[in-house]
């Protein structure tokens, strides 16, 4: 009875297998277009790991079903997928956490949450990465998975949504060990500006900063600059790729002096700018 109930199914499958990649005229798309919701599960189920094209093609149509019953059914595709995810290695996980994520935006908290759970915890660095671009409905479960993830793996990108999202008395307890993981100067600002507008550290420790990093924590703080500091990191960051930053973070404390300056030495500046972008270039 199963079989016969499928039999469409596997008609797609061998459809699939036998037309040309490059063009079917839509062929495979309608024909998929005509199955029904059960059947359409069948066929994400049975792709979950193969065909790209018709996964990709049956996940878009398992979720355009607007039926009653099309959640449960997509809650239950969901569930099997999750236990199959369990097992599989690096390339097949990769392909089932596709579907799920495509699945996960339809589910209710709770399913949404084990899955991302699933992902960044999975041993693969590939899921991992997926979890820390998707959120969490519960940050009770999303901090302390973070943390755990942090703890095993070292991943930057968890080092980086704790910088984000941890409370300030935990990230003051792990600022050293996060600092050392976070890659880009912007993110080691963040973290600086969190624990200093929390009053965790002294605002001493933005000497720590690069100039344009300095500046713009300045001027989420509120705090001007004085105006001969300003002309020193304007001569020292106008070949910064980040020079727009300063820009911005000198208009945002209304330092208006600091930027007629700017203005009167303008061409002296854009030469400078000019030679920061062919050191970039040539380097």
């Amino acid at each position: 009875m199963k079989q016969q109930q499928f039999d469409r199914v596997d008609q797609v499958l061998s459809l699939a297998d036998e037309l040309p990649s490059f063009h079917d005229f839509g062929l495979l798309r309608s024909s998929i277009r005509c199955l029904s919701l059960d059947e359409t599960a069948e066929l994400c189920r049975r792709t979950a790991t193969t065909n790209y094209d018709v996964r990709r093609m049956a996940l878009n149509r398992l979720m355009a079903f607007e039926e009653p019953r099309a959640k449960v059914v997509r809650r239950s595709l969901a569930t099997g997928l999750l236990r199959q995810l369990a097992d599989a290695d690096s390339s097949s996980s990769q392909s089932i956490a596709y579907a799920l994520s495509v699945l996960r935006g339809e589910l209710a908290p709770k399913q949404r949450d084990q899955i991302w759970l699933a992902f960044v915890s999975s041993r693969f660095v590939g899921l991992r990465r997926r979890a820390y671009r998707a959120t969490s409905d519960s940050p009770s479960v999303r901090i302390p998975a973070l943390r755990n993830a942090w703890q095993l793996r070292r991943d930057p990108e968890a080092a980086w949504l704790l910088v984000k999202e941890l409370p300030v008395a935990a990230l003051a307890e792990l600022r050293d060990e996060l600092e050392l993981h976070l890659s880009r100067p912007y993110m080691r600002a963040r973290l600086l500006l969190r624990l200093v507008e929390a009053e965790a550290i002294p605002e001493s420790e933005l000497s720590r900063l690069d100039g344009v990093s300095y500046a713009y924590v300045m001027a989420k703080l509120g705090r001007p600059l004085p105006a001969e500091r300003v002309i020193s990191l304007v001569r020292e960051h106008a070949g910064d790729e980040r020079f727009d930053l300063l820009i911005w973070a000198l208009g945002k404390l209304g330092q208006w002096d600091s930027l007629m300056w700017i203005r009167a030495h303008y061409s002296e500046i854009t030469d400078l700018v000019v030679k920061g972008y062919q050191r970039r270039y040539d380097a």
